[in-house]
């Protein structure tokens, strides 16, 4: 209390309030000195938020009444440190000057041509002294000098005098009944008349192939038959498959041109006098020669399997090794 006091009586003027004009009467000091009495003990006996003012430790005199005030701090987060990022040595370089872009190069016209000279380079052009040539692309090119069967949905273009005639399908058993055309209903070998030449196009996935029969025969399936000339022979025949149905045979036998469609990758097999061949049926496209073909009971067929051909005697046979084919 007598610190109390001693700090009431002898704060300095200067911290006083300045007088107003007119007298105002100022508070009462004994209320405020059991006021602050009272502040005094119950902060001293608190949890020393507030505590006298120690002398201090270089010696240095300081008022022994002052007090000061003590607050919980807190822990001092340090700024964190980054690294400093310095250029690297090819950054301090000064920066190369680009080139000026070169301005490009000036367009060619194309090479134009009269349209005369367009039209002959694209121009199909028939063998001369052969019957079938081929055309960029895979389409085959006929040269006709007499009547001619083929499948219309193969042919793209003809050239023909004016009396070109496209006459009635052939029918599958010589001197038969047309109604039952060779080929088949669906795509019919029909004879070609007037008809100078002809542009033969392959099905997806087929080739087309003309072949000149002379004195060896010809056996291929009657759908990779496109076409031959009407003075050639034919015969139509069966071979069973082995699962209760048959394969369509075409015998061509006499001097000219057929021509064939084959799968894409068909492949051949020699047959000879002391060396046939077993294969499956429904690969079977055909063969040349004096080749005798049967169907393979399950008894003689490799695994007891059905669907095997045995071709034997001298010749050559043409099959597809990419057919599928049932088990």
């Amino acid at each position: 209390a007598r610190r109390m006091d001693a700090l009431l009586d002898t704060r300095p003027e200067e911290d006083a309030f300045p007088m107003p004009d007119e007298p105002n009467p100022g508070p009462d000091l004994a209320e405020l000195r059991s006021i602050a009495e009272a502040a005094f003990h119950e902060l001293d006996a608190s949890d020393d938020a507030f505590s006298l003012a120690l002398p201090a430790q270089d010696g240095a005199t300081s008022d022994p009444g002052a007090w000061f005030e003590v607050a919980l701090g807190r822990a001092t987060i340090e700024a964190p440190q980054y690294a400093k990022i310095h250029p690297s040595p090819a950054q301090e370089k000064p920066p190369v000057p680009l080139k000026p872009s070169e301005p490009p190069p000036a367009l060619r016209p194309a090479d134009a041509c009269s349209v005369a000279s367009f039209a002959r380079a694209s121009t199909l052009v028939f063998p001369r002294g052969d019957r079938c040539g081929r055309a960029p692309g895979g389409a085959v090119l006929v040269s006709l000098d007499a009547e001619f069967a083929t499948r219309i949905d193969l042919v793209q273009a003809f050239a023909c005098s004016d009396q070109f005639v496209a006459r009635d399908p052939l029918p599958r058993e010589r001197g038969g009944d047309p109604s039952t055309p060779l080929g088949g209903s669906s795509r019919p070998l029909v004879i070609v008349d007037g008809a100078r030449r002809l542009v033969l196009r392959p099905r997806p996935d087929r080739e087309l192939h003309g072949v000149l029969l002379e004195d060896d025969g010809l056996f291929v399936r009657e759908d990779c038959l496109a076409g031959f000339d009407r003075r050639i022979a034919y015969d139509h025949g069966r071979l069973a498959s082995g699962y209760g149905d048959t394969i369509s045979l075409v015998h061509l036998h006499g001097g000219g041109l057929a021509v064939l469609d084959v799968p894409t990758g068909f492949a051949a097999v020699e047959v000879t006098g002391h060396e046939g061949c077993v294969l499956r049926c429904a690969s079977l496209i055909g063969w040349v020669g004096r080749v005798v073909a049967r169907c393979l009971p399950v008894t003689d067929a490799p695994a007891a399997m059905r669907g095997w051909a045995a071709c034997s005697g001298e010749g050559t046979v043409l099959f597809d090794p990419a057919r599928e084919t049932p088990f």
